[in-house]
């Protein structure tokens, strides 16, 4: 470990707060890369750079060109050049039969309501997903998740903390085991406030009720036949799994990107159908330039496993 520091070159400032810590909903997507993306309306400036680095292109489209402009002049600030904006009388009309796309993301508030309740909406915004793809929305209170002209099977839904702000934890509804092992052991806060929600968010997943009681859900409609499962580990990770020789496919799992630095760390806490414990964690860097840490972790709990200098039940099995 020491000698992998050592050679490890120092570069001042990469270990600061930085520009991939948001629009972390990206871990829950069956791909980490795509070509095309659609905003329906304005994405919020701190998450301009994870899409820029999502997506070879991202239109952005709202009806207020005030918005646009803004949003635009920002892009060329930062030099993010793969976005483009289209402004629209409204969001009603926006199907053309020659473009689709793998992710539209439902960003305006209003439009998410009318989405919800509004049969014409529905088919407007749902005909943009290309086959296969996804339309992710947000929704707050403890109305209907789902849309009510839509099959539930077509959608997943993760319950999310905090109630406000960037995403640290997805968890799947339906799973009340995995929300009391991440409120006994993931969501534990310092203060005496935190660890008091953090017991009554145990009990309340004891007894089956954190579904309903949490009010900040992520959706995700797929365009498909095939019925979707919010409790499955994401495509990309159970493809990875597959290389190395390990089957993900049974596992549920619970997702933290919880810290406000580059650096942080996502972590998916993998576990058996009906276990109350994970079996496996999975830990992945944000951003490609602090692989080496991870590297370096694997090295050193691969050498201790090999070398047997303590225990095996005293620290992580490294597994790929």
């Amino acid at each position: 470990m020491i000698e992998n520091t050592l050679k490890t070159e120092f570069i001042a400032g990469t270990n600061l707060q930085g520009d991939m810590v948001s629009a972390d909903w990206r871990f829950l997507l069956p791909r980490l890369k795509l070509d095309r993306v659609l905003c329906l309306g304005l994405p919020g400036s701190a998450s301009l750079a994870v899409l820029a680095a999502t997506a070879d292109e991202i239109i952005v489209s709202h009806t207020s060109q005030s918005g646009l402009d803004q949003l635009q002049a920002e892009c060329v600030s930062r030099e993010l050049s793969n976005f483009q904006f289209l402004r629209v009388d409204s969001f009603e009309n926006l199907s053309d039969e020659t473009t689709t796309f793998p992710l539209v993301l439902l960003l305006d508030s209003g439009l998410t309501a009318e989405f919800l309740q509004d049969e014409k909406v529905q088919l407007s915004v749902s005909s943009l997903l290309a086959d296969d793809g996804i339309l992710k929305y947000e929704v707050s209170g403890f109305g209907q998740a789902r849309s009510k002209k839509r099959k539930a099977g077509m959608t997943r839904v993760y319950w999310l903390t905090p109630l406000t702000g960037e995403m640290r934890t997805a968890l799947p509804t339906g799973c009340g085991k995995i929300s009391k092992f991440f409120f006994d052991n993931v969501l534990y806060g310092q203060s005496w406030k935190k660890r008091l929600l953090s017991r009554v968010g145990s009990m309340v997943s004891s007894a089956g009720m954190v579904d309903s009681v949490m009010p900040r859900k992520l959706c995700f409609l797929h365009n498909s036949t095939e019925r979707a499962d919010n409790s499955c580990p994401p495509h990309f990770l159970r493809k990875m799994a597959r290389t190395a020789g390990l089957n993900f496919d049974g596992q549920l799992f619970g997702l933290s990107t919880r810290g406000k630095f580059n650096a942080n760390k996502v972590i998916y806490y993998l576990f058996e159908p009906g276990a109350s414990t994970p079996q496996a964690i999975v830990k992945m860097t944000r951003s490609p330039e602090f692989n080496h840490r991870l590297e370096n972790e694997y090295k050193t709990l691969d050498r201790l496993a090999k070398g047997r200098f303590v225990a095996p039940e005293t620290f992580p099995q490294p597994l790929f």
